[in-house]
């Protein structure tokens, strides 16, 4: 094979629509493979096949150019500020749903992305090629790139890519022009297109300067023209093609020594094996399963129960022994795409001690972050997914998953044409045509049920509601003829439901098939003992919501993006988009629901506000995310109790007594019996507030050294300003502290187990939180405000784990507070779940709200710290956004009751 075979070569162009270049060296490029007939041409076809993906991005491309038609004035224009060259938000760069796909290559989201992944596992290309563009005064920039690089990345590329460099350099110097390699394009997220180089292929990067039309002006009075910039994308496609035509064989013959490795019993990938537990949300675990196919990964299953032993948890905890149930998904590293699994399914990747010491060195130089976007991406954190990491290889039994065997998978998507095939007529005649079909319920048949453990349940509701049909919740597991059903779980009653002007039993039955779901019937309401009964407090009626989206303004376009996508793709309900600068001047009546997206700068005007605080006061049910959220919990903003942490630094006590009651209602702890049976009253009492915290103490022990606090050394000491002194001002610290937030990174979050914004959660939930995905905002909670998610996840502070026989944390007592922020005794806080994400950090968001509700007159306010959508692939953020939408107007927000 390797004496016959060609080699393969991949050249993609212009995944941001707005760099236009790329495409068209490809043109050119494709017009001289085809037509030529020089031995150059034909020596490269015989002994090579080229790919060339020529627009990845037509949506954007076509944004941008009618957006230069807008812009084109009657002479060239060569000033890049120029909105011919700049264009306006949203900008080409994105597809029609403001997604950059070129984040999209891990999480494949996109129909684009899915059709690229399909042909990348067919023909393994050596070479793998991108075309961008970048500033106008930039030059030409190409591969190799900069620290870090992801450690999953084989070390020989390294080699590889100077020898395509020097070619490539070489071909540039023949014309004088300018350019450079690396400097500031890392390669440490796996979601780029750079995710080929896990798949065995040599990863090369173009980044032209942009040059809209005609041409642009630089400072030493030259101009460089558009023909010029496609010049330059060409010179480089020919010189990286003669180098692999050169190199073919060698290449060809690495690329099988390393899957030989990754396979082999020596290979760094062996006994190591990722577990799935399974899980009732079949939704989630479908699209997972369906992913990693896409991706061309192995994936098994055990078909009995089996133990391990030194398993690591998601939280980074080891446990002893354990059984793991029949059912669970196994993913071996161990596998021709080992790479790729360790990159995207490896819990802990760590950048050198080198890398660490570059970007601290960058932090407090110049206030700025090395990394070009998120340091952490856990596909299975991403998903909720409860995930251990096995020290050892497949256990033995396993049997490998067949193709397409799941229920939904990433393409599919609601339509009602297709809901009317999808669903069995329970007195089904097959000679019927399905339009025709009907659901005949029995008898018996009071309700139906959706289980609220699966995504797909309140997608259901909402187009149920929106077809006039009456839905409940129950906010509380139940159990009725010995079925059990989650919290969340979907409630359709024939007696809500007695003025429905349609078939109901079809209705149910046609809408939940089309999402891939089955309703249960039930026949009795009746929960046994102190369970939920289904005329009870817990069955709560649910109000349809009617949703304005924000957009334009300060708006983040991925932000509102994504919300798009969700209210689009998951939930498929209608939706209108409104302009947030006429806001103040809108008939808010008509909505329910109003979603704030994250912005990009700038606060929200004050006509805005006024019209929002009036729409919420009279039952309205706002939803803010990031930098909206900050913009609304500013106190000058009038808009609820929620406040960030930079405007109460003087003033913590209520948030930390939040805290500590949020604690001790959870645990259900009580004084002891003879105290509270005692006839006479005890002289001592663990009063939760201010410096009397703790029985028998005047001061509030054990703050952490964060500058100008207490002086407990049991923990770890937080790097300090050199001028820290105790007293220092709260605000300076609280800066020295700012400058250290993560760029992206996935933390753990304790989860409100009753809240109705959780349903479908766990004990704990994976967040992605950092500046890179708008979480600026610390978000602080304190009575009347709800906080059902916030940052940092209590623990033993022995370090139990689950099932564990030892583990981490074994040592000194927990200090009483991770900055601000109360430690219950005996506990300790596991935060950081995957990435980059200092210890100072750590001190300024810990215990802080992810997620906060708050009563406001007859409405609510939702907020979020960071986005929960983040490029659609945080499926158990998601979860949230989709509760907070759904449910919000009916059970968080006092609807008028129309006479």
């Amino acid at each position: 094979l390797l004496a016959t075979l060609p080699g393969v070569g991949w050249f993609a162009y212009s995944i941001h629509g707005n760099e236009t270049s790329g495409a068209d060296c490809a043109l050119a490029v494709l017009y001289h493979l085809i037509a030529g007939t020089d031995p150059e041409v034909t020596t490269l076809l015989d002994d090579l096949v080229l790919i060339f993906d020529p627009l990845m991005n037509p949506d954007g491309r076509q944004r941008f150019f009618q957006q230069t038609t807008e812009h084109r004035g009657t002479q060239p224009n060569v000033d890049d500020q120029s909105l011919l060259h700049r264009g306006s938000r949203p900008t080409g760069r994105t597809n029609h749903y403001l997604f950059d796909l070129n984040r999209d290559w891990m999480l494949a989201v996109h129909p684009e992305t899915r059709g690229r992944l399909r042909e990348l596992a067919a023909w393994h290309p050596l070479l793998f090629v991108d075309g961008h563009e970048m500033g106008a005064q930039a030059t030409y920039l190409f591969s190799p790139p900069c620290d870090p690089v992801n450690p999953h990345i084989p070390a020989k590329r390294e080699h590889w890519g100077a020898v395509f460099a020097r070619d490539q350099g070489a071909a540039f110097d023949r014309f004088g022009w300018r350019y450079y390699t690396g400097e500031w394009n890392e390669e440490w997220y796996v979601g780029y297109s750079s995710l080929a180089g896990f798949r065995g292929s040599l990863f090369i990067l173009y980044e032209q300067a942009r040059i809209a039309e005609d041409a642009v002006r630089r400072p030493e009075g030259t101009l460089v023209t558009y023909a010029e910039s496609v010049h330059h994308q060409v010179t480089s496609t020919m010189a990286n093609l003669q180098t692999l035509h050169e190199h073919s064989r060698q290449l060809q013959r690495e690329f099988l020594a390393e899957k030989q490795r990754s396979v082999s019993k020596d290979s760094p990938y062996s006994e190591r094996t990722f577990a799935i537990l399974p899980t009732a949300n079949r939704d989630r675990l479908d699209r997972f399963l369906t992913l990693m196919e896409l991706h061309g990964i192995e994936v098994f299953t055990a078909p009995v129960d089996f133990t391990v032993r030194g398993a690591v948890d998601q939280l980074g905890r080891q446990t002893g022994k354990r059984t793991l149930p029949a059912g669970t998904i196994l993913i071996p590293n161990r596998q021709p795409e080992a790479p790729l699994v360790a990159a995207m399914l490896e819990f802990d990747p760590r950048m050198t001690d080198e890398t660490l010491r570059k970007e601290r060195k960058e932090l407090l130089s110049k206030g700025r972050s090395l990394m070009y976007d998120v340091t952490a991406w856990n596909l299975t954190m991403l998903f909720d997914l409860e995930t251990l990491t096995l020290a050892s290889d497949l256990p033995k039994g396993a049997t490998r998953l067949p193709a397409g065997s799941r229920a939904l998978g990433a393409d599919a998507s609601w339509s009602e044409a297709e809901s009317l095939t999808l669903y069995q007529r329970q007195d089904a005649d097959p000679a019927v045509p399905a339009p025709e079909r009907r659901i005949v319920p029995s008898p018996s048949t009071i309700a139906w049920v959706l289980d609220g453990a699966d995504d797909r349940s309140a997608p259901v509701a909402a187009r149920l509601m929106e077809r006039g049909v009456e839905v409940r919740l129950a906010d509380k597991s139940f159990t009725f003829a010995g079925e059990d059903f989650a919290r969340g779980t979907i409630v359709v009653t024939q007696i809500d439901n007695q003025v429905f002007a349609g078939d109901l039993p079809t209705e149910v039955f046609t809408v939940a098939a089309a999402a891939g779901l089955s309703p249960r019937p039930l026949t009795t309401g009746f929960g046994e003992g102190e369970l939920p009964d289904l005329g009870g407090r817990h069955f709560r009626r649910l109000e349809p919501p009617r949703i304005g989206l924000l957009t334009r303004g300060g708006t983040s376009a991925y932000d509102y993006g994504a919300v798009w996508w969700v209210l689009d793709k998951q939930l498929g309900i209608r939706h209108s988009h409104l302009d947030e600068s006429r806001l103040g001047r809108a008939d808010l009546d008509r909505y329910n629901v109003l979603v704030l997206p994250n912005r990009w700068s700038g606060e929200i005007r004050v006509g805005v506000l006024e019209a929002i605080r009036k729409w919420v006061d009279a039952g309205g049910t706002l939803i803010a995310v990031g930098r909206s959220a900050q913009a609304i919990a500013n106190q000058d903003a009038l808009l609820g109790q929620v406040r960030d942490l930079s405007e109460v630094l003087d003033q913590l006590d209520p948030y930390v007594l939040a805290v500590r009651k949020e604690w001790l209602a959870r645990t259900g702890q009580i004084p002891s019996p003879e105290m509270v049976w005692s006839h006479v009253a005890s002289p001592v009492l663990e009063v939760p507030v201010g410096k009397g915290a703790r029985k028998g103490k005047d001061d509030d022990r054990g703050q952490t050294p964060v500058p100008g606090q207490g002086q407990d050394q049991s923990a770890a000491p937080v790097d300090q300003p050199p001028e820290s002194k105790k007293g220092v001002d709260a605000t300076a610290k609280d800066a020295w502290l700012r400058q250290f937030m993560p760029q992206g990174a996935i933390l753990a979050g304790r989860v409100d187990p009753e809240h109705w914004l959780t349903c479908g959660c766990g004990d704990y939930l994976p967040l992605l939180y950092g500046s890179g995905v708008g979480g600026t905002p610390v978000l602080m909670a304190a009575d009347p405000v709800e906080a059902p998610v916030r940052f940092g996840y209590f623990q033993p502070a022995d370090g139990g784990a689950p099932d564990s026989e030892a583990g981490e944390g074994n040592g000194p007592a927990a200090p009483t507070k991770i900055g601000w922020s109360p430690l219950p005794d005996g506990q300790e806080l596991r935060l950081r779940m995957s990435g980059l994400f200092w210890p100072e950090a750590a001190h300024r968001l810990a215990s802080s709200a992810y997620l906060t509700r708050e009563p406001v007159g007859k409405g609510q306010i939702i907020l979020f710290a960071a986005p929960p959508a983040f490029r659609a692939g945080t499926l158990g953020t998601m979860r949230l956004l989709v509760n907070a939408i759904v449910f919000g107007p009916g059970l968080g927000a006092r609807q008028t009751i129309r006479p």
